[in-house]
């Protein structure tokens, strides 16, 4: 017999009616928490991608934010073969190989013989092209240092363990369709 202080009989299962009431709304928090989380992270996505072609277009006025990428993935890994490149980039060696075709043609790339593979080439990126690129990244990183040294320095670490979380997240096998046992609600966004 209970009285009325007493905590409700928990139901078969283990469960009082209260602990999945608190559970329902604690969940309901973490989704509400990671819905913001997603918006968030999309926003910050498409500013990135804005800052890209903005640099893009900085470094030269027909030049793509993928190309910009290809340089700046060059620039900061230095010399190598187009499929390394690809590699590193992820992608096929005919999407490098359209990105290099229009770097070589706006100017941007050099290309250097093999001294190992005479038929091979090794892409590079020229000096003046590589200052350029260093000048537009330290304008955009000066922006980035004047607005995180306004924070307290344990929510700039802290950002920075939580971003490093986010990275480490394998997103490539994402889909819209759930997997086996989870709602369509939850299923993870198209990368």
């Amino acid at each position: 017999m209970t009285g009325p202080s007493s905590p409700p009989d928990p139901e078969p299962g283990g469960h009082a009616e209260g602990d999945r009431a608190t559970e329902g709304a604690t969940e309901s928090t973490t989704d509400a928490a990671i819905a913001a989380v997603e918006g968030e992270l999309s926003t910050l996505f498409n500013r990135v991608r804005d800052a890209m072609r903005s640099a893009a277009e900085r470094l030269h006025p027909d030049l793509s934010t993928a190309g910009y990428r290809t340089l700046a993935t060059l620039e900061r890994r230095g010399p190598m073969h187009s499929g390394a490149l690809a590699e590193l980039l992820e992608t096929d060696k005919s999407s490098i190989s359209r990105q290099i075709s229009a770097l070589d043609r706006l100017g941007l790339l050099q290309r250097s013989p093999d001294p190992d593979d005479g038929r091979a080439t090794i892409l590079s990126v020229p000096p003046e092209t590589a200052e350029r690129m260093r000048a537009i990244r330290s304008s955009r990183q000066a922006l980035m240092h004047e607005e995180l040294r306004r924070w307290d320095a344990g929510d700039v670490e802290l950002f920075a363990v939580l971003l490093r979380r986010i990275t480490a997240l394998d997103m490539r096998g994402a889909t819209t369709e759930p997997s086996p046992g989870q709602s369509g609600a939850g299923a993870a966004p198209t990368a």
